[in-house]
């Protein structure tokens, strides 16, 4: 015969085990009911829930600084290579506030700082002008090769900066 203890705790489990399975049984239900209709239950409205995938990118776009010294040495800079790694992301903040259409204050040190960082970058060359370009990529979701990151599609200058009006005596 078993113990007063054991039963108490085949009951307890067995009456857990009839909640669960009527929770789950509930949820099931509520779930078939509710699966064509987006907002009768939140979870097949969450995206990460709906099965959704994003839509695929058409292009890819890439900031380039372009760097022309008065030797007739040019160079391109992309935002990552003229800061170290963990401020990078600043010179893609300063190209974004450089291409402003509104003038202002910002815009006009963003520019400055700008040609300042690219000077710095080439201490030996005159610099004539820097122009920020945008390298665009068109995305082919069929081919196997990968675009070619030294060639893309299409080339746009964005802004020509001239260092002597920006930087004023610094740079003749």
């Amino acid at each position: 015969m078993e113990s007063p203890e054991t039963l108490s705790e085949r009951d307890t489990d067995q009456g857990l085990l009839t909640r669960v399975k009527l929770a789950l049984t509930v949820t099931i239900v509520c779930l078939t009911v509710a699966a064509g209709r987006w907002g009768a239950w939140p979870f097949v409205s969450w995206p990460m829930y709906r099965g959704a995938q994003p839509e695929p990118v058409a292009a890819l776009d890439r900031m380039v600084l372009r760097a022309e010294a008065r030797s007739g040495y040019v160079r391109e800079f992309g935002c990552r290579e003229l800061l170290p790694t963990g401020v990078d992301a600043t010179v893609t903040k300063l190209v974004r506030f450089a291409l402003d259409p509104e003038p202002s204050l910002l815009r006009r040190q963003s520019r400055r700082a700008l040609v300042a960082i690219v000077a710095r970058s080439l201490s030996d060359e005159d610099l004539v002008a820097v122009d920020i370009y945008t390298h665009t990529w068109d995305v082919d979701r069929e081919s196997r090769v990968p675009p070619d990151p030294d060639r893309p599609d299409r080339r746009r200058r964005e802004l020509r900066m001239n260092p002597a009006e920006l930087l004023g005596a610094a740079t003749p």
